[in-house]
């Protein structure tokens, strides 16, 4: 009898856990759409995908076509009009032709950029962090945004204000890539 009532227990175990495995691979496997990736389309172009992240830190996964180097500039502190792409980098890095993940943490006394895990510009704020900003790029989503090659892959241009009214002229940041030169 005992013999009978282990047998029951474990089949019953075994058929409810492999019920409940299936009804959760179906249902993890329908939220992979869900999940955000980049794609490339055309290996001749800028892909880029901003992460919605629930923190002061902007993610940006970027492919950057072969057959050249790149720079990634941030401005932080000198005047540039929001729609106008004449900015002028006050910190570069040099980057190279593939996939990269790019973070920029907004501390409220310096932007801390990094690039697959390492930390390449450090600068202090120029500008205390501000409620008021209004912003352009890379929109935030769950599909990739591809860019042709003769423009510059705008990532950020944010523009900050303390009195609660944003302009399209003055202080602000801008990330953003280019070929080098």
């Amino acid at each position: 009898m005992m013999l009978l009532i282990a047998a029951t227990a474990v089949w019953t175990a075994y058929y409810t856990g492999r019920e409940s495995i299936e009804r959760d691979t179906v249902a993890i496997e329908s939220m992979h759409g869900l999940a955000p990736e980049l794609h490339i389309r055309n290996q001749q172009e800028y892909a880029c995908l901003q992460i919605d992240r629930m923190d002061d830190v902007r993610e940006y996964q970027c492919y950057l076509p072969p057959g050249h180097e790149y720079n990634l500039h941030l401005q932080w502190s000198q005047e540039f009009k929001l729609n106008d792409n004449s900015w002028y980098p006050e910190a570069s890095v040099t980057l190279a032709a593939g996939k990269h993940q790019i973070l920029m943490n907004e501390m409220p006394d310096k932007l801390v950029v990094s690039v697959d895990g390492a930390e390449v510009i450090d600068v202090p704020r120029k500008m205390p962090k501000s409620r008021s900003t209004g912003s352009t790029g890379v929109g935030y989503g769950f599909q990739s945004q591809w860019y042709p090659m003769d423009q510059s892959l705008t990532l950020l241009r944010l523009r900050e204000s303390d009195n609660g009214t944003i302009s399209d002229e003055g202080p602000g940041i801008a990330l953003w890539i280019e070929p080098k030169k």
